[in-house]
C-alpha cells in the first residue's frame, strides 16, 4: 500500500510526480531532428559467399541519382560486374550470382564491390569461395 500516514502520502506524492511528468513535460526530451536518410553501402553478405552474395546500398533522399554506380573489382583493380539498373529507393538491394558482365563464371578469390553516388564512395571487400 503507498500510504505511510503521513502528510502528504507517498501515493499522493507519487500521483502528483506522474501528472508533472505527463502533463508539464518534465522527463526525457524528444530530439525533433530529422532523422534523413544518407547514402551508404553495407557490407555484403554472406561473406564468404559460394554461389551468391547480397549487397545492400542506401541511397539518400537528396543525392543526385544521375551518377550512380555499383561496381564490382577483382584483386588485380579489373571490372568484373557493373550494376547499372539500381533501384532507386531508400533501401535498395542487388544479388550477385558471381558472373562477369559477359555471364562467365569468375574464379574463387577476393572480390571488391565498390558503391559510388556523387562524393559518396565506399569499397567493400567479398570473398568468393568454390
Amino acid at each position: 500500500m503507498l500510504n505511510d500516514g503521513k502528510p502528504p502520502t507517498t501515493k499522493h506524492a507519487l500521483l502528483h510526480s506522474i501528472m508533472r511528468f505527463f502533463i508539464y513535460g518534465y522527463g526525457i526530451e524528444e530530439n525533433t531532428i530529422s532523422k534523413s536518410i544518407r547514402s551508404k553501402l553495407a557490407r555484403p553478405h554472406p561473406n564468404p559467399f559460394y554461389r551468391v552474395i547480397e549487397i545492400r546500398y542506401q541511397i539518400a533522399d537528396t543525392a543526385n541519382t544521375e551518377n550512380i554506380s555499383l561496381r564490382i573489382y577483382d584483386a588485380t583493380g579489373r571490372l568484373t560486374r557493373q550494376f547499372n539498373d539500381l533501384t532507386i529507393g531508400p533501401f535498395n538491394h542487388v544479388i550477385w550470382d558471381a558472373k562477369d558482365d559477359l555471364g562467365r563464371t569468375v574464379p574463387a578469390g577476393i572480390y571488391f564491390v565498390q558503391f559510388q553516388i556523387g562524393d559518396y564512395k565506399k569499397t567493400e571487400k567479398a570473398i568468393l569461395l568454390r
